[in-house]
């Protein structure tokens, strides 16, 4: 895979009510590494930007977003451009 492709584009998250309570919540039920992905997601920060911050490699980033999706804890607000 070419580096300069972005398979993210300018995709943004938001997360749900449900994440919103899990981010905040003292205790939490989920891993540690979601944890994090998790507290990024702001519903303004393109996913791009977030995968650079996090120094993750992409087929983990999208692993871990997709898992985020699944457990309906992030939602699509800007599909990718």
């Amino acid at each position: 895979m070419s580096s300069d492709i972005d398979p993210f584009g300018s995709t943004v998250y938001q997360r749900t009510h449900k994440g919103q309570i899990v981010c905040t919540a003292r205790a939490s039920s989920i891993d540690a590494q979601f944890l994090m992905w998790l507290r990024l997601f702001n519903g303004l920060t393109p996913t791009r930007t977030l995968v650079a911050l996090s120094s993750a490699p992409v087929s983990d980033a999208q692993a871990t977003i997709d898992k985020l999706i699944s457990l309906g804890l992030i939602e699509l607000v800007s599909p990718s451009a």
